[in-house]
């Protein structure tokens, strides 16, 4: 995260989530309960995002860096943060990208077979 969000929300939970929440907490201070509260949270932080803020997939990542050194283009920043920016990149790219390598492949030459005497 950016060392400079500093955030704190209200939220209005029940007595038995927030004296659960506390325990929760406690358990933190242990190194093995850190890592696996932290996992479970960023996991869910990431599932309640709104749709255009969801990060994209590795093989999004993977073919747009493709695209940009094929089409020899700048890989764009927002589109390593963004799926929504992604997929406007690969909507916009992917076709001339695929045309590109479609003229490139060597295509097969048919055999002409002489007629079995």
């Amino acid at each position: 995260m950016d060392d400079d969000l500093d955030l704190s929300w209200e939220l209005a939970v029940s007595p038995e989530v927030r004296y659960a929440l506390r325990i929760q907490l406690q358990r933190c201070m242990c190194p093995s309960g850190v890592a696996t509260f932290e996992e479970r949270f960023l996991a869910t932080l990431a599932e309640i995002l709104d749709e255009d803020l969801i990060p994209p997939t590795a093989s999004q990542v993977s073919y747009a860096k493709d695209i940009c050194r094929g089409l020899r283009i700048a890989l764009p920043e927002e589109i390593l943060l963004f799926k929504d920016s992604m997929h406007v990149f690969l909507a916009r790219h992917a076709p001339v990208f695929k045309e590109m390598c479609s003229q490139k492949k060597p295509r097969k030459l048919a055999r002409s077979r002489a007629p079995k005497r």
